[in-house]
């Protein structure tokens, strides 16, 4: 099986390589990849015939009636040459960690930009305070990278309720609809803004001196996280679980891109990462869902990353303690601006 993974990652390094921006998306860029290491595989079972086998036999060796291409190599059988679907029944589903290694090969050819803040546009649905309903809003944050410089948090805007029945919501109306909700309002401010992994919390500055290569990045997260204190939380003794939580700050913040890149490849090799297959995030928009679940003693609670299948971006972060989910962030919009109001596209 490690050889397998290797092969897949082989591939996808040289399709990396070969493939014009912009990058193909993860779920094409695995199925190439695997449809590569397939063609490799038989490429190399023929040069090992040929060498050895048809030496000594005085044979020579074709695969069936595959024709060679134009550049002398083997071509791949039809059925790895056949485009395939995401929805056709007989596909094979992507497990998690071709699904992680097709991202970090994406992840790594975006460009390296910076600017003077960094811009997040954000969609947030989260428990109201009554009613058992769900509150969304949507907020803006401009990020300072200088020391000191004015930074800036907008409130809550298009505020909607979310309510499980038709009678909760009746009730709500026949109370004056009220706001049910935990209310934000928008500031100006200037201390330095921070980026949570684990207890520890990181200036833009740090989160973009974060290591670039996976082993390097693997060494200082273990080292974040033999300092946090042992009443962290209830899977303090997990590694694989503080990357998965650490995975939100770093692919929703400015952190660049080969530290993405190393990220994707360091989830890769934790255990218990699920694949969830295509779905829709809260805004409707189309992405790979990989989840990890937290067990304990009779609790448990998943939570699920949507990662956009051309950019490997990050769309959302869901909690999942049931059927339903308790807290979902969208991301709309992040990138770098130099002025303190200026929106990336989609913001």
């Amino acid at each position: 099986m490690n050889d397998e993974h290797e092969d897949l990652a082989n591939a996808l390094r040289t399709l990396a390589r070969r493939e014009p921006i912009p990058p193909a998306p993860v779920a094409d860029l695995v199925r190439r990849g695997r449809r590569a290491r397939r063609t490799r595989a038989v490429t190399r079972a023929a040069a090992a015939v040929t060498g050895l086998a048809a030496a000594a036999l005085g044979v020579v060796v074709t695969l069936g009636s595959h024709p060679a291409s134009p550049s002398g190599r083997v071509a791949a059988p039809s059925s790895a040459n056949a485009p395939t679907s995401a929805t056709t029944p007989s596909a094979t589903p992507l497990d998690a960690r071709s699904i992680l290694l097709a991202a970090s090969e994406t992840a790594a050819r975006q460009p390296a930009t910076t600017g003077r803040y960094w811009y997040s546009k954000e969609r947030v649905w989260s428990p109201a305070v009554r009613f058992n309903a769900i509150m969304a809003g949507t907020h803006e944050r401009w990020d300072a990278t200088k020391k000191g410089a004015r930074s800036r948090f907008t409130g809550d805007t298009d505020v909607e309720f979310i309510f499980a029945n038709p009678a909760d919501k009746a009730k709500w109306r026949r109370e004056g609809s009220p706001f049910i909700g935990r209310r934000t309002r928008s500031i100006d401010y200037y201390r330095q803004p921070l980026f949570v992994l684990g207890t520890h919390m990181l200036t833009i500055s740090k989160l973009q001196r974060l290591p670039g290569e996976k082993d390097a990045l693997a060494a200082e997260l273990r080292r974040l996280f033999r300092q946090e204190r042992s009443s962290y939380w209830h899977a303090k003794g997990r590694f694989t679980q503080y990357v998965w939580d650490a995975a939100e700050s770093m692919l929703s913040g400015p952190t660049k891109p080969a530290t993405r890149a190393a990220l994707y490849k360091l989830l890769a090799e934790q255990p218990g990462i699920a694949s969830l297959g295509k779905v829709k995030d809260p805004l409707g928009r189309t992405g790979v869902a990989l989840g990890n679940t937290v067990r304990s003693g009779g609790w448990k609670e998943e939570t699920r990353l949507i990662v956009d299948d051309d950019s490997a971006a990050l769309l959302a972060y869901q909690v999942w303690p049931g059927k339903r989910p308790t807290l979902q962030v969208a991301y709309i919009a992040q990138g770098w601006v130099d002025h303190l109001g200026d929106r990336v596209d989609g913001g």
